[in-house]
């Protein structure tokens, strides 16, 4: 009985870490974010290429326990295309001293995902920003390449 109680203990403790927003971490408006704090971009490499983001510095989730040291100390926006790698990340990062201000979830549709798959660059990922209002970004000077 022991067992089954630690073995449940332990699957909830996972659960918790993927799935559970971070407290105090709120969705931002990438737009508003002042220049003093950082923007650190956890998507893989052949995802952020589609469509990269001013100011984003580039470390794949993957990577970020070796890479996390220039941001120690500091503010920090995390974008992520994925609600598990976003909370484990900012979990992460809170561990090491890091401040992580807000997150922004990147997410293209399931049309222009496929699209992207085949090899067509897609850059207007967003129909609603990640706190589910409508956002025009093809009119904003967010991302670094225009649409043509």
């Amino acid at each position: 009985m022991a067992i089954i109680l630690f073995i449940l203990f332990f699957i909830m403790i996972l659960l918790y870490r993927r799935f559970v927003p971070v407290r105090g971490v709120k969705c931002t408006n990438l737009i508003h974010i002042n220049e003093d704090i950082k923007i650190l971009d956890i998507r893989d490499y052949n995802i952020a290429s589609h469509q990269p983001i001013t100011r984003a510095i580039n470390i794949p989730f993957a990577y970020i326990k070796r890479y996390y040291h220039p941001f120690k100390g500091k503010k920090v926006v995390v974008i992520s295309n994925d609600v598990v790698a976003k909370n484990l990340c900012i979990r992460f990062l809170k561990q090491k001293g890091v401040t992580v201000t807000g997150y922004y979830l990147c997410r293209p549709s399931s049309e222009e995902s496929r699209n992207m798959l085949k090899g067509v660059d897609t850059i207007g990922y967003h129909k609603m920003d990640n706190c589910n209002r409508p956002y025009d970004f093809n009119d904003s000077k967010l991302f670094t390449r225009k649409r043509s």
